[in-house]
């Protein structure tokens, strides 16, 4: 926070813009009494890894065991409609079998109370069970429902005791009833994460196909179904019910197959001394979550037309747009982390599909921190660097690179050329009908408020220029 003050005052912005800036920043990259940012987005440099945790950390879920308007029952071997998967075992099950607990004593460090060490806790093993195939599955979330961030003081009450850096989100109904928890930790490239919510309410991004009939563990009095999974046996999962809310608890080995340091495999032992933690520990208190601000949201299909009668961010769309192309859609957008309005035009001369995408919206703290100067052209130029930029731009400047954005005051054509680059198109994408053509790299410009960025395919630098002179709200020195 503070070098990202010292580059913005390096800027030539106004003092109260300044400010401005800094006090928004502030406000949204903390949550109340200090609670943990939530860290930052792994680049496309890892996409396989990203490929991975999307089917862990996903934002949509399936719900394989809710109650209907949430999504369908299905028992073990029916087919959905989306194919075929089973239902999570049933870790209530009286006739489950149940492995032998072995109980040795391990430390396991916890919050500590009023400066006291707490005493050695001892730790039921867990079962591992093997699955026979993995499934990443997605549901659209509802229309109404609404996230928020957890403040410090939530995660202290829904995970006491619980010796994490965490972040996390809580998932409410169109109601305001809680629908799911979760939270994470990302140490490095190994993550944990936990995901709570009454029982019978339990979200699943992955659907596992067990092996055989799982094993369910004893915990300390509680019923805990572990698998293993993934190519090289790298995540770790167990799910169980305590005092009528259910879990669901993960960790990886990610770090050690990518040799990032780590020499030992230790999810599981990460895995297992969480559940006994959380199984021996104070119980969660849910309450906190209890009657949120029901926001009211947006999400809206749109003609062009419509779009520029929106209220709040019509007049910042164009009013000139270059030959070709033609009108396609927009969306407005509104939820607890974005207030947006998208349009979107194109066109198929040139050869391969030409779009100008356009985005209006209330700033971010994403977007406040990747202010540039137009001065340090190393964090956005694209002509100085080649292709691929994962590899060639410093790491200091990648966050910056992917979506700067510029302030009205610095605003010039030529922060346009730098984002622009000419493609001579490579004989593969001329087989495939792309030829020759204009590649502008999303960038913002931010006036006070509100913020517009763009991205586009085959304009030139001056239609993009003629295109921010001709937005009614704006002017442009």
């Amino acid at each position: 926070m503070n070098e990202y003050k010292n580059y913005m005052d390096k800027i030539t912005a106004t003092p109260a813009l300044h400010e401005k800036i800094n006090q928004r920043l502030a406000h949204r990259m903390s949550n109340v009494d200090g609670a943990t940012r939530k860290p930052a987005h792994l680049t496309y440099r890892f996409m396989g890894l990203a490929a991975c945790l999307v089917i862990l950390l996903g934002v949509i879920f399936i719900i394989p065991n809710l109650m209907q308007n949430e999504a369908p029952y299905i028992s073990p071997g029916d087919t959905g409609q989306n194919g075929h998967f089973v239902q999570a075992p049933n870790i209530n099950d009286p006739n489950a079998p149940i492995s032998p607990a072995p109980i040795f004593p391990v430390p396991v460090t916890t919050a500590p109370q009023q400066n006291e060490s707490p005493p050695p806790m001892e730790i039921h093993a867990l079962t591992f069970n093997e699955v026979e195939s993995v499934m990443s599955a997605s549901m659209i979330i509802p229309d109404g429902y609404f996230d928020y961030d957890l403040t410090a003081d939530q995660i202290r009450a829904v995970f006491p005791g619980v010796d994490m850096q965490m972040w996390g989100v809580v998932q409410y109904r169109a109601d305001g009833s809680v629908w799911y928890v979760a939270a994470y930790e990302q140490m490095r490239l190994n993550f944990t994460s936990i995901t709570l919510g009454y029982a019978g309410v339990m979200p699943d991004s992955t659907l596992l196909f067990p092996r055989d009939n799982p094993i369910v563990s004893d915990v300390h009095g509680v019923k805990v179904t572990a698998f293993v999974y993934g190519m090289d046996e790298e995540f770790f999962r167990a799910d169980f019910v305590l005092d009528g809310i259910a879990y669901r608890v993960e960790t990886s080995d990610l770090e050690y197959l990518w040799g990032e340091g780590n020499d030992e495999r230790n999810g599981m032992e990460r895995l297992t001394a969480l559940v006994n933690q959380i199984v021996t520990g104070e119980a969660t208190d849910l309450s906190v979550l209890a009657d949120p601000a029901i926001p009211k949201l947006r999400n809206d299909q749109l003609t062009i037309t419509q779009a520029r009668e929106d209220a709040d961010f019509g007049s910042f769309l164009p009013q000139y747009i270059p030959p070709g192309f033609v009108e396609n859609s927009a969306h407005r957008l509104i939820t607890t982390r974005l207030n947006d309005l998208f349009a979107y035009w194109g066109t198929d001369w040139g050869g391969g599909m030409h779009i100008i995408t356009w985005r209006v919206s209330i700033p971010t703290a994403h977007d406040l921190q990747n202010i540039v100067s137009i001065h340090d052209r190393e964090r956005f130029d694209v002509n100085l660097y080649e292709i691929p930029w994962a590899d060639t731009v410093p790491d200091a400047y990648f966050n910056y690179f992917q979506s700067p954005v510029f302030l009205a005051e610095e605003f010039t054509p030529e922060a346009i050329q730098a984002r622009t680059r000419w493609n001579n198109a490579r004989y593969s994408d001329v087989q495939r009908g792309i030829l020759p053509r204009w590649e502008t790299s999303q960038f913002g410009v931010l006036f006070d408020d509100v913020i517009i960025v763009v991205s586009m395919t085959g304009v030139a630098p001056e239609d993009i220029w003629a295109m921010f002179e001709s937005v009614p709200q704006i002017n442009l020195r």
